[in-house]
């Protein structure tokens, strides 16, 4: 197995029961699919990080990891929201949501509504680190997120229904191997934990890291003018009743 720049838990809760840990299983998948596609990815010339673009395609990673947790994603789905048309005419197609699981159990089981956000966030200092928790950009994110995924519309089955949003996590060129793994340390420790968690608002976190010898890769390609390189994206979640 690659080696991994710091020991981590891909999903982190706000509370071990309830709440969010349903998607505990979810999570895990994704980070095995990125890790699997990150691995694959670095091996092209030039190489290239899966992790690293926008919106669309992180929830087209989390739609496959659910496929293979035995679940029908759909993506950009036609949704009814609250309060967007009269009773009387028919739903706008153009009303849609950024992904829905359907369970194997059919009629029976629930339905996992998302409404996604991305943004990008610059570990390049202690200091940096410890403000992660402290963005104001992210929270308000989040609550677009979540409230936007709240005014859809009930269907027949029971849903629930969850807002994310994919935080890039950027390191730089320049930096020294070394100094990465303590910003990590610091960055966990001040994010993955309760305080952390209430600071953004979040009911909880999800991380993937990628592995220190897809990271020296990009680090030596020439194909980059970017003074940056993406390590890895947290996702931050909030299930909304």
């Amino acid at each position: 197995m690659p080696k991994a720049w710091i020991s981590y838990d891909p999903f982190y809760p706000m509370s071990r029961r309830g709440g969010a840990s349903f998607l505990r299983p979810l999570f895990l998948s994704w980070n095995k699919v990125l890790s699997e596609a990150t691995r694959r990815l670095t091996r092209y010339k030039p190489p290239d990080l899966p992790y690293k673009y926008g919106e669309a395609s992180h929830v087209g990673w989390l739609a496959l990891a659910a496929y293979k947790e035995s679940w029908l994603p759909l993506q950009e789905p036609s949704v009814r929201r609250k309060g967007t048309r009269p009773k009387n005419k028919q739903p706008n197609n153009s009303e849609r949501t950024d992904l829905r699981l359907f369970t194997k159990r059919g009629r029976k089981g629930p339905i996992l509504v998302f409404e996604a956000k991305d943004h990008h966030f610059e570990l390049s200092s202690a200091k940096g680190a410890k403000k992660f928790a402290d963005r104001i950009m992210f929270r308000d994110k989040l609550k677009e997120a979540a409230v936007q995924v709240k005014g859809i519309g009930n269907s027949s089955q029971k849903e629930k229904r969850v807002g994310l949003v994919f935080v890039r996590i950027y390191w730089q060129r320049n930096r020294k191997e070394k100094t990465l793994c303590p910003l990590l340390d610091t960055f966990l420790h001040e994010t993955i934990c309760e305080t952390g968690l209430k600071r953004l608002e979040a009911d909880f976190l999800a991380l993937y890291l990628a592995d220190k010898s897809s990271i020296r890769k990009a680090l030596k390609s020439h194909e980059s003018n970017s003074e940056s390189v993406c390590i890895g994206v947290a996702v931050l979640g909030k299930v909304v009743v």
